[in-house]
This record gives structure tokens, C-alpha cells and sequence, in this order.
């Protein structure tokens, strides 16, 4: 196939190294790179006996954070993320994901950007300071048993986000920039799960609205 959109070549560099990559985070077959360079995954979490050949496992606990440069390029709040994600028929709902939460060190809502999974009923972002909230739901499209994909971007302007190649849904309400932020707590669950997974993680400089969809593809 030759890929003919951005989003396409982006994902086909996958693990090499791209002008607009920040970081490639392959948990299932063990391979990271951060600014093109590879690194090794203790030292980008706290805890690498959460990886397995099925990718990050999602748990309620004990929490899992992120380290060094990956903390540092998480909490800049700037860029298009996109996650690769597995999750089996969970048996009971309302319970989240949580690919990702950035807090201040407190853990206050203040500039807090969460990535949520809502099993199988919905796929949001959400974002929350003292003041004001912002927030992007696809509340149409349930994620399928198996292996899903999701894109997001964040910047001060705006949050934008594409599930499995669907339509782009967007938040301008407010512009705010992300301060004081210094703790990144990774692949966490608000109960307790079986059979999830974050399998891979790309981190771009924001990229347009049109492009996300096939990046969750």
C-alpha cells in the first residue's frame, strides 16, 4: 500500500525516526524511542513488571507513573497522541480507562488532561482546571472487543478526538495553558480489570483535525 496522507506516513515510520515524532511507545514488543533516540522502558516508568507481550496492563492498582523524558514531553500539553489500546467484553459498566493523567503534584484537578475509555459505551477527553472544563465525548461509536486505536490533540486552543477512524469531535470552549504540572500517573482503571491493555503509544507535534481519523484507524 503507499501511503498517501500524513497520518498514514506517520504511522508507518512507527519505531523510526520522523520530523514530527516525539516518542513511539511499543509495549508489546518492547521498543521506545524519545526524540528518535531508544531508550529503555525503565526509564521512561516506575515500574516495568507492568509489561507484557500483550502491551502496558491497565489497573485499578497499585498506580503506575511515568519518568524522566517521558514525564517531561506528557506534561508539555502539545501535541497529538495517539493509543493503541485492547480490551476484552469487561462484563459490567460504567467503569473508565485512564490511558493517561497529568496532575500538578498535589493531584488537584488544576490542568488536568485525562485520556478515558468508557467501556464500550464511550471514548472521551477531558480536561479541568479552577475555573473552566472542556471536554470531547463519542458517545455514538462503542469500541469493539479487541484492539482499538484513538487520536488525540491537545493544545492551549483546542482538544480534538478521532476512535477507530471515526468522525473528529472538538472543544474550543476555553484556551488555558497547562502550568505546574509535574506528575503523570499512566494506564490506570477506576476499578478493578481484566484483559486491558495499552499496547502501543505515538506522541506527535499536533497535527490537523482532518488528519486524526486515520491515525485512529
Amino acid at each position: 500500500m503507499t501511503a498517501g496522507t500524513v497520518a498514514e506516513q506517520l504511522l508507518l515510520l512507527g519505531d523510526e525516526e520522523s520530523s514530527n515524532e516525539l516518542a513511539f511507545l511499543d509495549f508489546v514488543n518492547d521498543v521506545y524511542t524519545i526524540g528518535g533516540d531508544p531508550v529503555a522502558l525503565a526509564s521512561i516508568i516506575d515500574d516495568t513488571g507492568r509489561r507484557s507481550a500483550s502491551g502496558l496492563s491497565i489497573l485499578d492498582t497499585p498506580d503506575l507513573f511515568a519518568t524522566g523524558d517521558l514525564t517531561d514531553l506528557l506534561i508539555s500539553g502539545d501535541y497529538t497522541v495517539v493509543v493503541e489500546f485492547s480490551a476484552g467484553n469487561p462484563g459490567f459498566g460504567g467503569h473508565r480507562l485512564f490511558f493517561f493523567e497529568a496532575h500538578n503534584a498535589g493531584f488537584t484537578l488544576f490542568g488536568l488532561v485525562t485520556l478515558e475509555v468508557f467501556f464500550r459505551t464511550a471514548t472521551g477527553v477531558d480536561e479541568n482546571d479552577a475555573a473552566d472544563q472542556r471536554t470531547v465525548e463519542d458517545l455514538d461509536n462503542d469500541y469493539s472487543n479487541g484492539t482499538n486505536r484513538m487520536a488525540f490533540t491537545r493544545t492551549d486552543t483546542h482538544i480534538a478526538l478521532s476512535i477507530n477512524g471515526n468522525a473528529v469531535l472538538s472543544d474550543d470552549t476555553f484556551s488555558g495553558t497547562i502550568t505546574n504540572l509535574d506528575t503523570v500517573r499512566l494506564a490506570s482503571a477506576n476499578a478493578a480489570t481484566s484483559g486491558a491493555f495499552i499496547r502501543k503509544m505515538w506522541i506527535y507535534n499536533p497535527v490537523s483535525d482532518t488528519e486524526l481519523p486515520g491515525l485512529s484507524s
